[in-house]
């Protein structure tokens, strides 16, 4: 009861002493260094020194990874938002008050299982009671092992100084455990953790607008974890790191290729491929149980089970290319998405590898979860899937529609019944819409034969379906195309595609959406069609936009 009564009192204190030096830049690893000949000029822009938050996902992969903690916290956390469409985007990964409450119950509650349970993520081999100086050497290691790997970098004197306060202050009133949570939960609360470092050691000479700084090895090698792994440094990396193995350009691309044969890798930029498609939407979709009485919590979740598999064979066990995920008819399913596609799968647990139809189902726009995102919740949704193939997949956004629009005519009405297609047509009929729904309508009523929940249909309401849809506006692509098929694999070999796919991985790996003059034509370059998708996350770490910040 001692430290729980202390808990409750220290915080405030701690966020005087820890936070405030922190978030006023008086860190003394941030003094001046001493002038030095700056970098070479550079024609790639890199971000701005900042401080990026650690979002949800990445905090519950970091406390897995440095504590042994797999009970995912943030889900509790307030939801975060994604200025740059990822959910690493540092300008909208603000703190709120309501947050600050939910990072002190996690970090208490953090801390007291990895002392009940896992002390040797915290301790190491290291007893306090070995020895009569033991409490001091098992506090030492702590901060100069667990701490640093907690903060991704060795900490600076003050901040030792500082945690071994905090134990001070404990340590009367309550056993070694008591003061070492207070200490742990002090760590978990910090700036310094929940914070993503991309500082760099200033140099004197270059502060000043359009200046480059470099970033520390510590930095990078935080970066690069994060990018590929979405979580804190392995063990390796963290290693090379503090044996100088991690200075060149080729040390750095040698781990970065390390890092993507591992399972940490297929975890994280699978999740980046479902926040690309928006299919993480697929967790709370909801949908008309009238119009669409199968579709359940668990349909939906078969729905992103396929989806994880089909990018991890597609990424780790095939080409790899975007051709191969726009085009792939190889996917999995169990026996209610068995039943959703037309093909035999046991009515048991579990799922099996199965070949779709390549004419209906080929790739990701094909797919049950893909195309039950983007539908409307009672219809196939032409507006939802042109709109987004148009802003996800060309970088094409269409303007945003004008206030006070007209619901669609009814699906039956005195004239009879009508199908979606006939429902939404009034768009292009319409002089003030049709400029825009004549691109965006014309990809999305190919999508006409897959319902809101992504089964194929013949029929609409009754009627025959029509899924023959136009291009236009979007130069080399344009044209009339027959189905979402022909439009998957005019999409698949097209240079709007692979251009477009770069600039997402851009914003996912940098956290931002680049400037309307902002150049990455040498990423664009390192993209293609049949080009493996992770070549570029190595380009962008082979790249001065990685390993720099601009300083104003």
């Amino acid at each position: 009861m001692e430290h729980a009564r202390s808990s409750l009192v220290l915080p405030a204190a701690v966020w005087l002493a820890i936070v405030v030096p922190a978030l006023c830049g008086c860190h003394d690893r941030y003094a001046p260094a001493p002038p030095t000949a700056g970098p070479a000029p550079i024609s790639i822009t890199p971000p701005l020194r900042r401080l990026r938050r650690l979002s949800s996902r990445e905090y519950d992969n970091v406390v897995r990874d440095l504590l042994g903690d797999g009970s995912r916290p943030a889900s509790g956390f307030l939801a975060d938002s994604y200025p740059n469409g990822y959910d690493n985007g540092s300008a909208g990964l603000t703190l709120q008050s309501d947050q600050v409450v939910a990072y002190q119950v996690a970090a208490e509650a953090l801390a007291a299982r990895a002392l009940a349970g896992n002390r040797e993520r915290v301790l190491g081999a290291c007893n306090p009671a070995d020895t009569a100086d033991g409490e001091a050497v098992c506090l030492d290691a702590v901060l100069s092992s667990f701490a640093a790997r907690a903060y991704r970098r060795p900490l600076t004197a003050s901040e030792t100084q500082r945690l071994r306060d905090v134990f001070q202050v404990e340590r009367p009133q309550n056993t070694f455990d008591g003061a070492l949570q207070t200490v742990l939960e002090v760590i978990l609360q910090s700036p310094q953790f929940l914070y993503r470092e991309e500082l760099g050691v200033m140099d004197a000479l270059a502060a000043g607008p359009g200046a480059r700084i470099d970033l520390t090895d510590h930095e990078v090698a935080s970066e690069l974890s994060f990018l590929i792994t979405g979580s804190i440094p392995d063990a390796e990396l963290w290693a090379a790191v503090e044996q100088g193995q991690f200075a060149t350009p080729a040390e750095r691309h040698a781990q970065a290729l390390r890092l993507l044969a591992t399972p940490e890798a297929r975890g994280a930029i699978g999740a980046f491929l479902h926040q690309w498609l928006a299919t993480r939407r697929l967790a709370t979709l909801s949908k008309s149980a009238e119009v669409y009485p199968t579709f359940t919590a668990d349909l939906a979740s078969s729905m992103t089970a396929e989806l994880d598999g089909f990018f991890d064979e597609v990424l780790w066990k095939r080409t790899g290319s975007l051709r191969e995920l726009f085009t792939s008819p190889h996917s999995f399913a169990d026996a209610a998405l068995g039943r959703l596609y037309g093909v035999e799968v046991p009515e048991q647990p579990g799922f099996q590898a199965v070949t779709l139809d390549p004419e209906l189902r080929p790739g990701i726009l094909t797919r049950a979860g893909f195309l039950a995102v983007h539908a409307d919740t009672d219809s196939s949704g032409p507006i939802p899937r042109g709109v987004f193939i148009l802003s996800a997949m060309v970088c094409h956004a269409p303007s945003p529609p004008p206030p006070n629009i007209p619901p669609p005519p009814p699906p039956t009405d005195t004239g009879g019944p009508r199908t979606t297609r006939q429902r939404f047509d009034q768009h292009v009929s319409n002089g003030s819409c049709a400029a825009c729904h004549n691109q965006i309508d014309g990809i999305g009523f190919g999508f006409e034969a897959y319902d809101g929940i992504g089964a194929y249909r013949q029929l609409d309401n009754g009627l025959p379906v029509d899924s023959r849809g136009t291009v236009v506006g979007l130069g080399a692509l344009d044209g009339d195309f027959s189905g979402a098929g022909e439009l998957a694999a005019r999409l698949a070999g097209s240079r709007a595609l692979s251009d477009c796919f770069a600039r997402q991985v851009y914003r996912y790996a940098l956290g931002q959406v680049e400037g309307a003059n902002e150049d990455i034509g040498w990423l664009t370059s390192a993209s293609s069609p049949d080009a493996r998708m992770t070549d570029l996350l190595l380009a962008i770490v082979d790249s001065p936009a990685f390993t720099r910040r601009s300083f104003e």
